[in-house]
Formats: structure tokens, C-alpha cells, sequence
């Protein structure tokens, strides 16, 4: 899902509520494995890798990043997963899942970098418009997505 402001003054806007976490962002992933747990808050500080600097790694002395996770469907050997961060921070949904042993397919950077493409997907994105309405705007899940699962029984 993409947003775009066509004044300066619409911009700012809305990079206030990014910034506020006033915005709610929803993801959908097929992941490796199945989660021990259903749903879970996933609290994990992060900061950048100082052996590989572009890219991250969950650290105590990082940054506040939290996601919540739900497991919607599961054959054992992958899951697909909601995700539903509440901070921003640069390839948190990936370095989480990552940490916790459950990479997204696809990931060349955190992950195995097998699989067609990267197996994330911006679902929806809930935010108030300029003129005050609060609207949800919703992408359906990408042909392939669940094509993992029969492939892998």
C-alpha cells in the first residue's frame, strides 16, 4: 500500500501521524516453520549491524521496536502470518522474524533467499485523510502467496 501527498502541507500531515504512530500498518508473510505460539507481542530492541551496516539486528541497546504477530494458516514447514508493527524501524518485520527463527521466504538479506520473490505484503493501511476522515485502505494478498503451502505438502 502507497500513499502520496500532493502538497508540501498534505506531506507533513501525514508524516506527523508516521511519527505519532497515529498510522496502523497490517502485513501478511510466509515465513519458515510455524511460530510456538498462535499470536504474540513480539518486543525486541534493534539497531544497526556494525559488521554488516546495512542491515539490522535485534540488540538490548537498540531501538524500541515492537510487532504483533498472528499465525493465519500453517502446513508445519511454513506459515503465513499477519503483522502488525506498532514502531517503524528499518526491516523490523523481517529482523524479528528472523530472531525468531521464523525468516520471511525469500528474504536474501535475513533470510535463505529461496523462493520466487520476498513473501511480505503490505495488506492495509489505516490513516486520517486531510479532511478528517479515517480511512482504511486495503491490497488484496498477490497471486503465489499461497501456493508455498501446496508446494511443500
Amino acid at each position: 500500500v502507497m500513499i502520496l501527498a500532493k502538497t508540501p502541507e498534505v506531506q507533513k500531515f501525514l508524516k506527523r501521524q508516521f511519527q505519532d504512530r497515529k498510522v496502523h500498518k497490517t502485513y501478511v508473510a510466509v515465513v519458515k516453520g510455524r511460530p510456538k505460539l498462535d499470536e504474540a507481542r513480539i518486543d525486541l530492541p534493534m539497531m544497526r549491524d556494525k559488521k554488516r551496516p546495512t542491515t539490522f539486528r535485534v540488540d538490548a541497546g537498540g531501538k524500541e521496536a515492537e510487532t504483533f504477530d498472528k499465525v493465519l494458516q500453517s502446513n508445519g514447514e511454513y506459515s503465513l502470518v499477519e503483522l502488525k508493527p506498532t514502531t517503524g524501524r528499518t526491516h523490523q518485520l523481517r529482523v524479528h522474524m528472523k530472531y525468531l527463527g521464523h525468516p520471511i521466504v525469500g528474504d536474501l538479506v535475513y533470510g535463505d533467499g529461496k523462493g520466487k520473490r520476498l513473501y511480505l505484503h503490505a495488506k492495509e493501511l489505516e490513516i486520517t485523510l486531510p479532511g478528517g476522515d479515517r480511512r482504511v485502505f486495503e491490497v488484496k494478498l498477490p497471486r503465489g502467496f499461497k501456493d508455498v503451502f501446496r508446494k511443500s505438502k
